[in-house]
């Protein structure tokens, strides 16, 4: 897993009680549990929409797939002068600042409702998630 990747913590009481039937007999005569990894996903999927993106009004599936995106690319730093590098170090101090000084409040979803506020710009906000959507590697976290 990549330094500041989302990840999801699936409860093990959701993947048993959405497992079948036929797995969950499995794992008691092996006293061994493995999950299927379509399960995980799905769950996984599920996790994030809920507790970061909203819901599709709020264009959750198309920023999920943005962020999968943008963790899955090789970044090529060679370019990077060391002005950019000082702003770069800038922003993470500022961004821990700010997450330590807020630590205690939680926001919601996304909660971005563009659809029913400017449903002008969705469409350009759908082409602009990504280059190319079928170049996106679907990994969950």
């Amino acid at each position: 897993m990549k330094q500041d990747c989302p990840a999801v913590n699936i409860p093990l009481i959701q993947l048993w009680n959405r497992d079948t039937t036929l797995n969950k007999l499995k794992a008691i005569l092996r006293c061994k549990y493995h999950p299927r990894q379509e399960l995980i996903q799905q769950i996984a999927r599920e996790i994030f929409f809920e507790e970061f993106f909203g819901s599709k009004d709020d264009l959750a599936e198309p920023l999920l797939e943005l962020m999968v995106w943008h963790q899955n690319r090789n970044w090529c730093l060679l370019n990077l002068e060391n002005s950019d590098s000082e702003k770069a170090n800038a922003l993470e101090a500022m961004t821990h600042l700010s997450r330590k000084r807020y630590w205690e409040y939680t926001s919601p979803a996304l909660n971005l409702q563009l659809i029913y506020k400017q449903p002008i710009i969705v469409p350009f906000n759908l082409s602009y998630c990504g280059e190319n959507p079928s170049k996106i590697n679907t990994i969950f976290y």
